[in-house]
């Protein structure tokens, strides 16, 4: 058991045994295979397959899913430099 460093009163014991990541975390899903496109297609798109995703991967999965939904600029900043 390690202690955390600092005099705060919220300092806790910190057990380096368990592992604080989830069991769903990126490394594992860069482990995995690349999802072909045409599997991606047939689920409806990246939104569809990624809400799908998430009943595995609920973590990895609202990363993606926020990704994905993000509203983009590049539209924006070629139309002010062609101006």
């Amino acid at each position: 058991v390690l202690f955390q460093r600092g005099s705060s009163r919220f300092a806790r014991k910190v057990d380096s045994t368990k592992s604080a990541l989830p069991a769903d975390h990126i490394q594992t899903y860069l482990k995995e295979p690349i999802i072909p496109t045409n599997v991606i297609q047939d689920a409806g798109g990246y939104m569809k397959w990624w809400h799908t995703a998430a009943n595995n991967q609920p973590t990895v999965a609202k990363v993606a899913l926020d990704y994905c939904s993000a509203p983009g600029v590049f539209q924006f900043l070629c139309n002010e430099f062609n101006a």
